[in-house]
């Protein structure tokens, strides 16, 4: 019943409504600079995951977050106004600025999902829609001139970046608990494969940590509250309706969801947004249009041809 609602609200969506988001996520935005200045993860003292004593050395453990309640909902947020940014805005110094400014929050916060989101779309979005390939190659080239002053004149710690992604973990990948937690919901669907268990969320008890979790994937939690039966009625019509060329704009959202529980709450900022960018008609010069307009070009000059021969 909430995905129906969910439905009607983005039938109700205006473009201006989703730059008016985007100008809400810069300027909560703003607060993580002041709550990073201030060494803290967030204004509100009363939050749970309040700390202070912020350290440069230890990212992954005092991360702000904003006027949100934790990380993983600000580089949701975040990642939104990334993809909405680049595709509401037409190119200028004031868009380009923005996207620095949000793209720099976005690591401050340091969600690792939604950071790899973020570059995922970058790469879409710069080889298939802008496609400016001198930018590219401009990117290329400052990877190379990195390369090569971390070997000849700057000593770039890269064990450290590499420590603050990995979480302090030495051994293997740190996955935060995703690998018990994915284990077990699996375990859970093929133990309820049909209905699930008939509600909208999925917890599980982490012994180690001591608290509740959900899925951490969006896709697993669908499945362990729906099954497949109604899941996949769902994926069907939703992925069934969108224009070949929105893939490009949903697909980041899609891999933030995978580490993250991002999209399938229902009634949510994420699920309207998504939604409405997977339903959105694709613009008169997508290349979705262009192919279907290069295929009835052929059609109808081979029919044209056989005309002739009748």
């Amino acid at each position: 019943m909430a995905y129906i609602f969910t439905y009607l609200l983005v039938t109700q969506i205006k473009r201006n409504d989703l730059k008016i988001i985007v100008i809400l996520i810069t300027l909560e935005s703003v607060f993580i600079f002041i709550e990073i200045f201030l060494g803290e993860t967030t204004i509100f003292t009363s939050n749970p995951d309040y700390r202070s004593g912020l350290s440069f050395d230890a990212l992954y453990l005092i991360r702000p977050f904003g006027l949100s309640d934790g990380t993983n909902s600000m580089g949701g947020k975040l990642v939104i106004a990334i993809i909405l940014l680049d595709y509401l805005w037409e190119p200028s110094r004031l868009k380009q600025f923005n996207k620095y400014f949000l793209f720099l929050a976005l690591i401050i916060v340091f969600s690792r999902t939604a950071i790899y989101a973020s570059l995922l779309h970058y790469l879409i979005y710069y080889i298939k829609v802008a496609k400016v390939r001198h930018k590219l190659l401009k990117i290329f080239a400052f990877l190379a001139i990195v390369g090569l002053a971390n070997f000849t004149i700057i000593d770039i710690p890269w064990e450290l970046i590499t420590e603050q992604l990995n979480r302090g973990k030495e051994d293997g990948i740190d996955l935060s608990y995703r690998d018990v937690i994915w284990s077990d919901c699996w375990r859970f669907i093929t133990s309820h494969p049909l209905l699930g268990n008939g509600s909208s969320r999925y917890y599980i008890w982490l012994s180690t940590a001591q608290m509740y979790e959900h899925a951490h994937n969006s896709f697993l939690n669908l499945l362990a509250t729906n099954g497949f039966l109604i899941s996949g009625v769902y994926l069907l019509w939703i992925f069934s309706r969108q224009p070949l060329d929105n893939i490009k704009i949903t697909l980041p959202i899609i891999v933030f969801s995978i580490g993250q529980f991002g999209v399938f709450w229902g009634i949510s900022f994420m699920d309207i947004i998504f939604l409405y960018l997977m339903l959105e008609k694709p613009s008169k010069y997508s290349s979705a249009s262009i192919i279907r307009y290069i295929k009835a070009f052929v059609i109808n000059a081979k029919s044209r041809r056989q005309d002739n021969y009748v």
